[in-house]
């Protein structure tokens, strides 16, 4: 006897958007944070670059005004310890226009997805730019992902499961999102 066993919607979720998902792994940028070699100066205009686009997806929330209880708020304070300590201040991006994400409540879904699941990656990241760098900040690296936060965006998700246009979106914010972030972070890092 075969079983069909069906793919949950955060299965599928993570099949459509694996190859922006692994992009980012070998990101010229943000692949640095896995390097011996990671330097203060590099880690502070990734931690800048991180910082403006998580900001830029919160505004897109609340302007949305979906999920408050998804909002990257704990990520954001941690990251701008992070940059205080470091003496870098938030890149000055508010007065450009950026849309990284459609503004429906599915496409910020699968932008939150991407942020909030990127805190896993974090901790990995942790470790190394603690060789790298001990005497650096890592609040945000160190931060990870709430159990709780994360459980919770899971089940959202799978509500999603019986209405194709509300998958479809939820899918495209997601991978979106992880393009955006990829570029975002190489045009923080290369302008300086």
């Amino acid at each position: 006897m075969n079983l069909i066993v069906p793919v949950s919607v955060r299965q599928a979720l993570a099949r459509y958007t694996e190859p922006e998902h692994e992009a980012l792994h070998v990101h010229p940028w943000i692949s640095r944070l896995a390097r011996p070699d990671l330097d203060p100066g590099t880690y502070a205009k990734i931690m800048a670059a991180y910082h403006a686009f998580f900001c830029g997806i919160d505004a897109t929330r609340r302007k949305t005004g979906v999920f408050a209880n998804f909002s990257p708020g704990p990520q954001i304070a941690a990251m701008e310890s992070d940059m205080a300590a470091l003496g870098c201040r938030a890149y000055p991006f508010s007065g450009v226009r950026r849309t990284w994400v459609e503004e429906n409540r599915w496409g910020v879904l699968g932008a939150l997805y991407v942020l909030h699941g990127s805190g896993f990656a974090a901790k990995t990241l942790n470790a190394n730019v603690k060789k790298a760098l001990p005497d650096a900040p890592r609040a945000y690296l160190s931060l990870g992902t709430s159990k709780d936060v994360w459980c919770s965006l899971i089940s959202e998700i799978e509500t999603s499961q019986s209405n194709r246009v509300e998958k479809d979106l939820l899918f495209e914010g997601a991978a979106q999102t992880f393009r955006a972030f990829g570029q975002w972070v190489n045009d923080v890092c290369e302008a300086g």
